[in-house]
């Protein structure tokens, strides 16, 4: 049976896993505290909290299980594909592409858009930030360098940029508008229904016009209408005001 937490129980095991574990949807997190009892074996919440604030291993499992990374080159590939005829069929504007991966995990999506932009041949002085909550995956997407094979062949210009930062979407926001290109895949999933209400708010408005903003597989803007947005696929969406 699933562990049922109080507001005040959620708070402390926030803090001693240094992971704000509020903006998440409260039955995601009562699994995961459900299945770290049984793993770490102990029967109270105050016994886990403790063992979170004092093993690291026992810390980093449990974060790893709450903010759950999958990924890899072209994850969903039939998304890149998706995103690629989206490209062709509505251009951006003839000026450096400006992409953000949100939510990279360690790194594999922001590579997969470059090679994306390099196929249709707008990687030319791209800049294309990762972004993600965990700093342990941004610590592995720095060190990430796919070979061409791995990227499709498509060869990636000297002048595209990518870089990758800790940012926590709930807390910190959006950073800097003006994107072209926004990929945020199944991250909303786990979060609480405001919290998701406001990220996708912000996301459509981070989108310059023309732009486009791609979710997950299983994911949709409610009213993306009243976000100034259009669907072109099931799960991207187009700024047209």
């Amino acid at each position: 049976m699933t562990t049922v937490l109080s507001d005040g129980a959620v708070r402390a095991l926030s803090g001693a896993c240094a992971l704000d574990l509020t903006m998440f949807r409260r039955s995601h997190v009562e699994g995961r505290v459900h299945r770290a009892l049984a793993l770490e074996q102990v029967d109270a919440i105050d016994e886990l909290r403790a063992r979170l604030a004092s093993d690291d291993r026992s810390r980093d499992a449990f974060r790893r299980s709450v903010a759950i990374s999958v990924t890899r080159l072209f994850r969903d590939p039939e998304q890149f594909e998706v995103l690629a005829r989206a490209l062709r069929t509505h251009p951006l504007p003839p000026r450096p592409v400006r992409a953000w991966s949100a939510g990279c995990a360690t790194g594999e999506e922001a590579w997969s858009i470059a090679a994306t932009l390099a196929k249709i041949g707008r990687a030319d002085g791209a800049r294309i930030l990762g972004s993600d909550l965990m700093p342990e995956n941004v610590r592995i997407a720095r060190t990430l360098a796919p070979a061409a094979d791995q990227l499709g062949g498509a060869p990636l210009p000297d002048s595209l940029r990518m870089r990758f930062e800790v940012r926590d979407l709930v807390n910190q926001g959006v950073p800097g508008g003006g994107w072209d290109l926004v990929l945020c895949r199944n991250v909303a999933i786990y979060l609480a229904a405001d919290q998701r209400r406001e990220l996708h708010l912000a996301l459509a408005g981070s989108i310059r016009l023309g732009g486009f903003l791609m979710l997950g597989r299983s994911e949709r803007l409610h009213e993306p209408t009243a976000l100034g947005v259009e669907r072109v696929a099931p799960h991207l969406y187009r700024r047209v005001r």
